[in-house]
């Protein structure tokens, strides 16, 4: 993608949660969650996500303890997590028991204000984080705010784009609430962002166009024969034609769903976006634009 395409307010919205510390015993350290190749710091990124929503064990159990550690358990007996956005931080160690399970060895929600930092314990020895109990129990407390903050942040893998992949196929017009992880609702978050967020809805097409010349606009509209559908159609140059989404290679598909994602409104932007090997597939788009 050239440089210039985005604007830095909007390379700024889309990583406006810090991630200072996010390590396996001292392994990584990651400053900003933006970007994320396959291997173990996208596992803990995938960790993490699964940790708040409470299937821990269920992500440990498909992969197994040893691949989230650092050489393994031999080497590493334990993953140390400490998050800072704003004025919160959560952090927690778990450590690696017998089988493939993860123990909370210790747990916590912090907050800071003008008088200093609070820490709200969630106690220990627990096999799945009590955030979203002490948020419950709490309402809008420490936990709470930590709580929100870390469910929105998501990681987005564009990678199946073959002839049966959703990105290529019809979705209910009506799933346009936020860009799918896998995006997978592309025409009707598109749909809603043309109707909705004019500007938005421009700046991604001018953006498309950078790197595909021959693209004019998107066509989009409720199925004539399923009004309840939608499907990516899009225009070329001064043509007539119809086309559809699968008339585009994979890489420029791809390169559509990033630009999306980039440029859609703050009402709709995750506070953080993790993006599972972003260049995949768009190496022969970018030829020339490197300078």
């Amino acid at each position: 993608m050239p440089r210039d395409t985005l604007p830095e307010d909007r390379r700024s919205g889309a990583r406006a949660a810090a991630c200072r510390h996010l390590r396996a015993d001292g392994t990584h350290d990651t400053r900003h969650v933006e970007t994320a190749h396959q291997g173990p710091k996208l596992h803990q990124h995938r960790l993490l996500n699964q940790l708040i929503n409470e299937r821990l064990q269920r992500f440990v159990a498909h992969h197994g303890v040893d691949p989230l550690l650092y050489q393994g358990r031999k080497s590493t007996r334990e993953i140390r997590l400490h998050l800072f956005f704003g004025n919160n931080e959560y952090e927690c160690r778990l450590e690696a028991g017998q089988g493939e399970r993860l123990a909370f060895a210790e747990e916590a929600a912090l907050y800071h204000d003008g008088t200093g930092m609070h820490r709200q314990p969630l106690g220990s020895g627990h096999l799945e984080s009590r955030l979203s109990q002490a948020a419950d129990s709490g309402g809008a407390g420490i936990p709470g705010h930590v709580r929100s903050a870390l469910r929105s942040w998501q990681v987005y893998h564009f990678h199946d784009t073959g002839d049966r992949a959703p990105l290529r196929e019809p979705c209910d017009i009506g799933d346009n609430a936020f860009l799918r992880p896998d995006g997978s609702n592309l025409a009707a978050f598109l749909y809603r962002l043309r109707e909705t967020e004019r500007q938005c809805y421009d700046n991604v097409v001018d953006t498309v166009r950078l790197v595909a010349p021959f693209f004019r606009d998107f066509s989009l509209r409720p199925m004539p024969a399923q009004p309840e559908r939608i499907q990516l159609e899009w225009e070329e140059g001064a043509s007539n034609a119809y086309f559809n989404a699968h008339a585009l290679s994979d890489g420029t598909l791809r390169f559509i769903c990033l630009a999306t994602l980039l440029l859609q409104p703050r009402s709709t932007l995750p506070t953080a976006i993790i993006l599972d090997e972003p260049d995949l597939g768009l190496q022969s788009l970018c030829v020339g634009d490197s300078g």
